[in-house]
């Protein structure tokens, strides 16, 4: 009901629903909206941007979007996290070089993303605090059986991150759910 949207959250007490939206000269924005009585906020104005994820921080109080900003105005693009407060406020740069959404864990205190590592022909899993520093590898794979770049998520314990990972076998490519150890 509120147009072309391309990527929705839902936040943890299941009150507010953060999506990114299409306009149709191509530019994105990103809105919250009150799910029991509709009211909405525009967060992240209309601009040229490719909004590849929206995530809730586990109390519900910030937004973190990960975006490629002017994605065909470049030609190349570099993924970026920001942060910004539920309502609306200036986004903060958490992370830079990322190509998927980000995971919050269930302590709050670390960020899970995907990193393609064309240098290296790699794909990695990362793990980073929330405020995007200390980052580390916790897997990666070759581009070819790469992580995909569509999501992951945490246990609710912390230990583990489940993401989905290409496969290339008899019938061809395909998609594999696989389930890291952050340890």
């Amino acid at each position: 009901s509120e147009g072309n949207i391309v990527r929705a959250a839902i936040s943890p007490d299941g009150k507010y629903l953060t999506f990114a939206a299409k306009r149709d000269n191509g530019d994105q924005s990103i809105s919250v909206k009150q799910i029991e009585n509709s009211a909405m906020v525009e967060i992240i104005p209309p601009e040229k941007q490719s909004v590849i994820g929206v995530t809730f921080s586990p109390d519900g109080t910030q937004i973190y979007f990960t975006t490629y900003k002017n994605p065909s105005l470049t030609g190349l693009s570099m993924g970026q996290v920001f942060r910004v407060p539920m309502l609306g406020g200036t986004p903060r740069e958490i992370l830079a070089d990322v190509d998927s959404p980000v995971s919050i864990s269930p302590d709050g205190k670390q960020l899970a993303f995907i990193r393609f590592l064309s240098n290296e022909k790699q794909s990695a899993l990362m793990i980073s605090n929330i405020e995007g520093k200390d980052e580390k590898v916790i897997a990666s794979r070759n581009m070819s059986d790469s992580f995909s770049s569509a999501g992951l998520g945490w246990s609710p314990d912390g230990k583990k991150i489940v993401c989905a990972g290409y496969v290339t076998g008899e019938i061809g490519r395909q998609m594999e759910l696989l389930s890291v150890d952050i340890a």
